[in-house]
């Protein structure tokens, strides 16, 4: 072995003891937006490296669907004029499920 790789060998040993060691205790839990500099409101953050879409299964893609799914002012979408803010509201995440699959098939992913 190498010199350089005795010395990165042996410092990888003292930081991985080292954080073994640790006693961490959390100081603060705060939402990413609040804390992260200019965070563009729509980022999605992962446990991983960034993913194109179609990578994203199960759990992890339901998630993020859960997490942006649009709130509707119901008022907007009444039959009657004048209901502007009469109520917000979640549409069930079928509906968009069946947008997006449209879009797809239009405009690919």
């Amino acid at each position: 072995m190498s010199s350089l790789g005795r010395k990165t060998t042996r410092a990888n040993a003292l930081a991985m003891a080292a954080m073994c060691n640790a006693d961490p205790i959390l100081i603060d839990v705060q939402a990413a937006i609040d804390v992260v500099p200019n965070m563009p409101p729509n980022t999605i953050l992962t446990s991983g490296a960034p993913l194109e879409w179609s990578a994203y299964t199960g759990g992890q893609r339901a998630a993020i669907i859960g997490g942006v799914t649009p709130v509707m002012d119901i008022g907007v979408a009444g039959r009657s004029g004048g209901q502007i803010g009469a109520g917000v509201r979640t549409a069930p995440i079928a509906c968009f499920e069946f947008a997006v699959k449209a879009f797809q098939q239009r405009y690919g992913d």
